[in-house]
């Protein structure tokens, strides 16, 4: 009996021998074919896939069910005019196939303002450019009707106010507001150190990310919006008024700033021009500005893709590639840690659709 329980005991432990040497080779195996990227000291981390044929057949989840890679690349990204670059994850690296013209770029913008009417924003997205708005059916449509054209006529007595408002603690500027996740944009610019630059912001409906450009040390401040609006602490401009004067800011800042802006543009809600690609073209005009190496501290909400027709968009594993193209993303800020934190596949995954979280990703020109 003795040998017996001997003879079991040795085969026991050969089949966790076994057991264990099998799991440190597949794990090995795997591991040699991924490799983490930091982009940046305390920046974003993504994890690179070396071996393609394991990157393409990775699944993210859409509002039409998981959809791999490589159907990305082949039915969205070739289609639109683009280079999956990088097979980074959670979100791919992308680059235009197109050299960037910015005196194109300002002149289309220009000639596509001559269509804008003064009638009620549409309700709902056109039949013949649902294609565009939805990026080929990757992206999901909510329906939220906004009619903003009043507030370009309103001028808040915060901007009149600016000199008094960066005297105030950074969550007390929020109130302005109401919205405590702007906080984010507070965090990214303290972390990268704004003392002497010259920034250029997209303007909101307050001068939140203005007034926090300059808490920050922020020398010089130029605000573009849909209306110039009339203060004596910083430079405004309309965005008409900016176009026309783009070969005059070419590569001239130091960073750029938008938080909660860029989500809206080519959505109608302010009375602009329907446009399914009107953020895309307003990040490559601000890139335009912007020198080489510098910064963009992009605020947007992250989630699945989404349109909100007429108020937003939510950016996911589909678009947000799109939007960030001819940048490289060394940082993201939200509103629960002062330091650059990550964002995970699965954290994405696991938001209900049209969920999302509002992050500041922080970019720098390439």
């Amino acid at each position: 009996m003795p040998r017996i329980y001997f003879t079991f005991f040795l085969l026991f432990c050969t089949v966790i021998i076994v057991f264990y040497l099998n799991k440190v080779y597949v794990y090995e195996k795997i591991l040699s074919q991924t490799s983490l990227w930091n982009t940046y000291s305390g920046g974003e981390t993504r994890t690179i896939f070396q071996d393609p044929n394991i990157f393409l057949r990775q699944n993210v989840r859409t509002h039409i069910g998981d959809i791999s890679f490589l159907e990305f690349r082949e039915e969205l990204y070739k289609k639109y005019g683009y280079d999956l670059t990088i097979p980074t994850y959670p979100f791919v690296t992308v680059q235009s196939k197109y050299v960037m013209n910015c005196t194109w770029e300002f002149s289309d913008w220009l000639e596509q303002q001559k269509k804008r009417s003064s009638r009620r924003p549409r309700a709902y997205i056109p039949d013949g450019e649902q294609r565009d708005f939805l990026m080929n059916k990757y992206s999901g449509v909510s329906y939220k009707y906004t009619d903003d054209r009043k507030k370009l006529n309103i001028t808040y007595k915060s901007w009149d106010n600016i000199a008094d408002i960066v005297t105030w603690h950074a969550r007390d500027v929020l109130r302005l507001v109401d919205n405590m996740s702007g906080i984010s944009m507070h965090y990214a610019m303290k972390h990268y150190y704004l003392a002497g630059k010259r920034g250029l912001i997209l303007a909101s409906d307050h001068p939140i990310v203005e007034v926090q450009a300059i808490q920050n040390g922020a020398s010089r401040i130029l605000s573009v919006g849909q209306v110039s609006r009339e203060t004596n602490d910083i430079s405004s401009l309309s965005l008409t008024e900016f176009a026309n004067q783009h070969g005059r800011y070419s590569q001239s800042f130091d960073f750029v700033a938008t938080y909660g802006t860029i989500e809206s543009v080519g959505l109608g809600r302010y009375g602009d021009v329907l446009d399914a690609f009107g953020d895309l073209q307003m990040m490559a005009m601000l890139g335009c500005s912007l020198k080489k190496g510098g910064l963009f501290f992009l605020g947007i909400p992250i989630g699945r893709d989404a349109v909100i027709f007429n108020q937003k968009r939510i950016y996911g594993h589909a678009r947000l590639p799109m939007l960030i193209a001819g940048f490289e993303w060394i940082g993201t800020f939200g509103e629960d840690f002062q330091a650059s934190t990550e964002i995970t596949g699965p954290e994405i995954d696991r938001l209900h659709k049209f969920d999302h979280m509002k992050r500041t990703l922080v970019l720098r020109k390439l």
